[in-house]
């Protein structure tokens, strides 16, 4: 046994649910199913064997892990052991990874084999290998490590105890370290289950990758709450993922996209379903949309703003509100205070646009190695998002902008310079500049405007091969438009603003 002495912690609410929920049905995943006791145990297994390994409360656990057992035992383990899950994007280039290794520097990092290539293009050395879909999940990447029982050390995990750190892109495009202590998704994943009212009954479908604070929220709330949870195969189709939520009798569900395909295909194959509450991004869907699926019996939505820095949802808003305000973003959670203020700081009136501030426990305490950064970021208590926002007189949040050009791209973060500067590399482009534009599916896509270079006519295939290369895939133009020029002002500085006013067309659309 390995105790956590601090209730307010993590780790204390994963034993608890084990205590409470031990004979349920905890998860679903890589072709395994384990009850809330088996993971327990299993997860104490693993944790004694990472003390073998000399793993302690300084340790960073890398993890480059698809969904699966492996990736839900180590975010367990290390929040019995008071280590830091470093949870890895496996949708980066090699040069970002790169420097994602070289300023973590985790002590031990666990790679899914497909990633393995990955994973060594950038440099990282002695991976754990994880066999993708292995029921044995971490556990089999312990090769020579003593067989049975193990002696446990005494662990007293405290509040304040570093557990998650994931890398977000910074206002130059550099990945920083956002760092969680235990005591903040403590605090966070009750607030959220108080909004959801997510319980021991439900059945709830991760998605969402779980190196994205997204993801990882849904599957804590999930844990918490004593639910089933199910992770389904990465390559399944619509259909496929309609009888899985069928079979499986999910009540949860997020990422609205495949919501639209299981409406479609329910029609048809008339499956019975016994979904109730579905997790969207606020104002990504058309009031129509939201009608139609509110039509469905027992059918309830939550629409969430989050943030990476704030350990995920600020603000939540629900199916009627959203209706009523459809740009909303809700209003802010129980456990968070926020103020939208002027570049001075200082409290704006409702109505007026501003930054939006946002204070609790479940805040970042601050960035890896960043003590600049991190000062910066948080003042007084009060993490800076750097979105722009106003509020209503009824309390909710809208969002209009992005104060550092942030666009949100499938939740994903991407930074105009960032794609700029990898655009200008290409020897056919002469000067480029990418803005966020609406899109159906993502929410925002990013869209390049490019100037070519004298003599030549580059494709908008050949340019998107190139980003590829070079940057993850979700930050390379779905649009791309040829320009002449690109706007600029007197200090040279992109006009971004002209930029984002002009027409989005069709055949500017890039695969």
């Amino acid at each position: 046994m390995l105790p956590s002495t601090h209730p307010q912690t993590i780790a204390f609410l994963f034993r608890n649910v084990a205590a409470r929920c031990g004979s349920r049905e905890a998860l679903v995943a890589d072709n395994a199913r384990l009850s809330y006791a088996d993971l327990d145990a299993r997860t104490d297994r693993l944790a004694r064997e990472l003390q073998q390994q000399g793993v302690d409360k300084q340790t960073t656990l890398g993890v480059l892990l698809l969904d699966g057992l492996a990736m839900v035992e180590l975010t367990i383990a290390s929040a019995k052991l008071g280590a830091t899950l470093l949870a890895i994007n496996w949708r980066l280039a090699p040069g970002e990874l790169s420097y994602i290794l070289e300023d973590s520097a985790p002590d031990l990092c666990f790679v899914s084999d497909c990633f393995v290539d990955l994973f060594e293009q950038a440099g990282g050395t002695d991976p754990r290998i994880v066999e993708t879909g292995n029921p044995a999940g971490a556990i089999a990447a312990l090769e020579g490590l003593p067989a049975g029982e193990l002696p446990a050390t005494e662990v007293e995990i405290q509040p304040l105890d570093r557990w998650y750190m994931l890398y977000t892109s910074g206002t130059t495009g550099r990945p920083k370290g956002c760092q969680h202590n235990q005591r903040g998704y403590f605090t966070n994943v009750l607030a959220w289950l108080s909004q959801l009212g997510i319980t021991e009954h439900d059945c709830l479908m991760c998605i969402n990758p779980l190196f994205h604070v997204h993801g990882f929220a849904q599957l804590l709330c999930g844990l918490v709450a004593g639910a089933k949870i199910v992770i389904p195969p990465r390559d399944i189709d619509a259909e496929g993922m309609l009888r899985l939520t069928s079979e499986e009798g999910i009540t949860v569900q997020a990422m609205w996209q495949n919501v639209v395909e299981i409406g479609t295909l329910q029609a048809q194959l008339q499956l019975p379903l016994k979904l109730r509450l579905l997790i969207a991004p606020g104002g990504a869907l058309p009031p129509e949309f939201i009608e139609q699926l509110l039509a469905m019996p027992g059918m309830d939505m939550r629409f969430i703003y989050g943030q990476t820095e704030a350990g995920c949802w600020v603000s939540m808003l629900g199916p009627a509100d959203q209706i009523a305000r459809p740009k909303s973003c809700g209003k802010a959670m129980p456990h968070m205070a926020t103020r939208i203020v002027d570049d001075e700081g200082n409290d704006l009136p409702q109505g007026e646009i501003g930054e939006l501030l946002v204070k609790g426990e479940g805040i970042t305490f601050g960035y890896h190695n960043l003590p600049e950064a991190t000062a910066e970021t948080i003042v007084d208590g009060w993490l800076h998002t750097g979105d722009l926002f106003r509020e209503d007189e009824d309390g909710f949040l809208y969002i209009t902008g992005r104060k550092k050009e942030l666009i949100k791209s499938g939740g994903e973060n991407v930074y105009p310079v960032e794609v700029d500067a990898v655009l200008v590399q290409h020897p056919e482009i002469l000067d480029a500049a990418v803005v966020g534009v609406p899109d159906e599916r993502w929410g925002e896509a990013v869209k390049a405007f490019v100037v070519a270079a004298p003599g030549t006519s580059p494709s908008r295939e050949s340019l998107v091969a190139f980003c590829r290369e070079h940057i993850a895939g979700f930050k390379r133009p779905r649009y791309i438009e040829f320009v002449d020029e690109i706007p600029r002002d007197f200090n040279l500085k992109i006009q971004r603003k002209k930029l984002s006013e002009r027409e989005t067309t069709a055949d500017q659309a890039v695969d």
